[in-house]
């Protein structure tokens, strides 16, 4: 059995973080695999053992603490035992925004804590939050970690923040054309700028929101056919909308609501960027 909880952060966080999840399973052992995600965060294993194996054919044993990064690629957990996390959720875009680190970088891998210029912080952190007696208490030391480590660092907003709002707003069905033109750079400058802020193409960035929007009608079972999900959800025809699938996810869209992937369909209700999209 799976159990999930979500705490807000400060107010002073809430144009960056989207909010702490904590995540626990009683399970024996379990596998998932994950579509695509947009944010990028910072996880922590407080209990059992977790091995992440990335869409580059990269594997994690037993990892402890880790950037999240953003995948374009299905990416695959397994955990045995009684286990239990904790991570910090960062909208799309807001984690260079914050820790000035360029999300290209992370694209589609995965980066120990502990190999970070931050060790010793994230070391102290991840102590604490092992210690800790409840979620509460952990998305307290989440929230003053942040606000201690960073009071007087200039947060800012990057210039690619609108269109990416703008796309997001949109579900995916914008002109790509459309924004490069009201942001006034060249388009080589404005995909150099999407890179580093969200970690990925502004393409493959649309198409991900527009996965997630057939993904959205598929869990509300609004539709009548995939062709008219493929409709709704923006795509030019059916035969995209499948290949987005497969592309994504590894199944078929006729497969996103069998048994096997109701856990991931419960950690994608909370993944921020895709609760917006409905």
């Amino acid at each position: 059995m799976i159990y999930q909880k979500t705490c807000l952060p400060s107010p002073a966080l809430r144009p960056f973080v989207a909010h702490y999840n904590f995540v626990s399973s009683d399970e024996a052992a379990s596998e998932l695999q994950l579509p695509p995600i947009l944010f990028s965060g910072l996880a922590f294993l407080l209990e059992g053992s977790l091995d992440i194996t990335s869409s580059n054919g990269s594997r994690y044993p037993d990892i402890k603490d880790w950037v999240s990064p953003v995948t374009t690629n299905p990416v695959k957990l397994s955990w045995s035992g009684q286990s239990s996390m904790i991570s910090i959720q960062f909208w799309p875009g807001k984690f260079y925004e914050f820790f000035g680190w360029p999300q290209h970088l992370f694209l589609d891998d995965t980066v120990l804590l502990h190999e970070t210029e931050l060790e010793k912080e994230f070391t102290e952190l991840f102590d604490q939050l092992h210690e800790a007696p409840d979620v509460k208490s952990r998305c307290d030391l989440l929230d003053t970690f942040l606000l201690q480590n960073y009071p007087e660092k200039k947060l800012y907003r990057h210039a690619i923040s609108g269109p990416v709002e703008k796309i997001l707003k949109g579900q995916g069905q914008i002109s790509l054309e459309g924004l490069m033109e009201e942001s006034r750079y060249s388009e080589r400058h404005f995909r150099r700028l999407f890179r580093e802020s969200v970690g990925m193409n502004p393409y493959t960035f649309l198409r991900i929101i527009r996965f997630y929007k057939a993904f959205a009608i598929i869990k509300k079972g609004n539709f009548e056919s995939l062709t008219d999900i493929s409709y709704k959800a923006g795509y030019f025809d059916q035969s995209h909308f499948i290949r987005d699938y497969k592309d994504f996810w590894n199944i078929l869209p006729g497969e996103v609501l069998d048994s096997k992937n109701q856990l991931a369909l419960q950690l994608l209700e909370h993944t921020p960027g895709v609760g917006k999209i409905n």
